[in-house]
């Protein structure tokens, strides 16, 4: 399904060029969180690993068995890390590119990239603003 562009914001008139710039930071800003979720998952499930295997005091608060670890990973780092690779892999740059090209030829974007287009997606980088 596709839906019309987003044609006024705070009624100031948006040309392609801000619409163009609002989707590549919207692909920009999931991406980056996607790698975030990915990293602190494979980071926190590796540092996991470490107290895991470590010979420690059996009092530690560290101190946990293999079987603890896959519990830990299962409920926690696995479903972070799916939801930071489901990121990566819906925002990736190929899909960026057609989405602008699709809304460059056409004027329209599927309605889900028009759903989750904010205002703060449009906001000018600092030392950027718009003149006129």
């Amino acid at each position: 399904m596709v839906a019309e562009p987003i044609a006024d914001l705070n009624h100031n008139q948006l040309t392609a060029d801000d619409t163009v710039r609002a989707i590549h930071n919207l692909f920009k800003s999931r991406r980056s969180g996607g790698i975030i979720l990915t990293g602190s998952a494979i980071a926190g499930n590796l540092l996991a690993a470490y107290a895991a295997t470590e010979s420690q005091d059996e009092n530690s608060f560290l101190a946990f068995s293999f079987g603890n670890h896959a519990l830990m990973f299962g409920t926690i780092a696995a479903p972070l890390a799916a939801v930071g690779i489901r990121k990566i892999i819906s925002y990736r740059g190929g899909r960026e590119r057609r989405v602008i090209h699709d809304f460059r030829t056409t004027r329209k974007l599927p309605y889900k990239i028009q759903r989750r287009l904010t205002p703060a997606f449009f906001a000018q980088p600092a030392g950027k603003a718009k003149s006129g």
